[in-house]
């Protein structure tokens, strides 16, 4: 029997007597390590794995107390957070929009929101002045 110091469990140890293999698994395509051999299209391909890896899950922890820090801070100062919408009706303000097109009414689109001024002056209607805008953005 072997011990492993570097995990909280590794001092742990299980006497197998019998194993049955339910299905076999391929293997993956780049090594599910923190300094993996992937490059960014591969692990873009498969996001599901590269999310398993030491590195991306820090970021995505430090990307969680950021804004739960960055919320707390201006909720003290009155902002309200107001999520604005993801698609929208295209508007003719003169920037390209990117369209996406509508699975429910065939023939139809909606845009990617180019013009956040739009939400600000619904927001200045309200007279919400302090507002904390949470957009999604697309790579």
């Amino acid at each position: 029997m072997s011990k492993n110091d570097k995990i909280p469990t590794g001092s742990i140890e299980i006497r197998v007597e019998r194993i049955e293999v339910l299905n076999e698994s391929k293997l993956p395509p780049f090594t599910i390590e923190d300094n993996t051999d992937g490059g960014d299209d591969l692990r873009m391909k498969y996001r599901y794995l590269d999310l398993r890896r030491t590195p991306v899950r820090e970021s995505l922890q430090l990307r969680h107390k950021m804004a739960q820090q960055t919320r707390a801070y201006l909720d003290g100062r009155n902002f309200i957070e107001v999520e604005t919408p993801v698609l929208i009706k295209s508007t003719p303000e003169g920037a390209r929009d990117f369209v996406v097109p509508s699975r429910v009414n065939n023939g139809e689109f909606y845009a990617l929101p180019q013009s956040p001024q739009t939400f600000k002056a619904i927001a200045d209607g309200l007279r919400l002045r302090q507002i904390l805008s949470d957009r999604k953005m697309f790579p």
